[in-house]
């Protein structure tokens, strides 16, 4: 993380390289927002980022008071998840914005997913047309939108218990212009 000189950004961010790829990822939420990773890349920033989430929020508002960043564990190879990590397996639209998912360990969970649409990625799909066309990506196993939205699939398993702090991070994101 770098402070850019000039820079007014107002959305805490990172930027990430691979090869000859840029992409910009909020913080948090940490979701892209603009450029692109090859999709095994993007995951394991991705998942990086939640990992280190705390450290960086911390970093960011230190460079917005010019003070200097910490240093960050950086993304190495053999990176390994600290959580159980899960594919979903199948799904089907049970009501408006619910959705009944299944996991590759047997389990499954029925989401009501109104309360956190909300925010940049998320408040397109109040459209009940746009969140119908939910599909399965086969290769990162995973629930995926039209318009990028997407959810990691320990979070849609473990939905139950993380119900709560999702609905409150879906308050803050709409209170996050767009744009920023």
């Amino acid at each position: 993380m770098y402070s850019e000189v000039g820079g007014s950004h107002h959305r805490a961010h990172v930027h990430a390289y691979y090869q000859e790829h840029v992409a910009v990822l909020s913080i948090d939420p940490v979701e892209e927002i603009s450029g692109s990773l090859p999709r095994r890349q993007q995951r394991l920033v991705e998942a990086w980022a939640e990992l280190h989430q705390p450290e960086l929020i911390a970093d960011w508002e230190r460079l917005q008071t010019g003070q200097a960043p910490f240093s960050i564990e950086p993304l190495k190879s053999g990176f390994t998840m600290t959580h159980a990590i899960y594919r979903v397996t199948k799904f089907s639209i049970v009501a408006p914005y619910t959705l009944q998912i299944g996991f590759d360990d047997q389990s499954e969970q029925r989401i009501d997913f109104r309360p956190i649409l909300a925010g940049e990625l998320y408040a397109p799909l109040r459209d009940v047309d746009l969140f119908n066309q939910v599909t399965l990506d086969t290769e990162v196993h995973t629930l995926v939108w039209p318009n990028g939205a997407d959810f990691d699939p320990a979070t849609l398993h473990d939905w139950p218990q993380l119900k709560e702090a999702m609905i409150e991070r879906a308050k803050r994101w709409e209170l996050v212009p767009a744009g920023n």
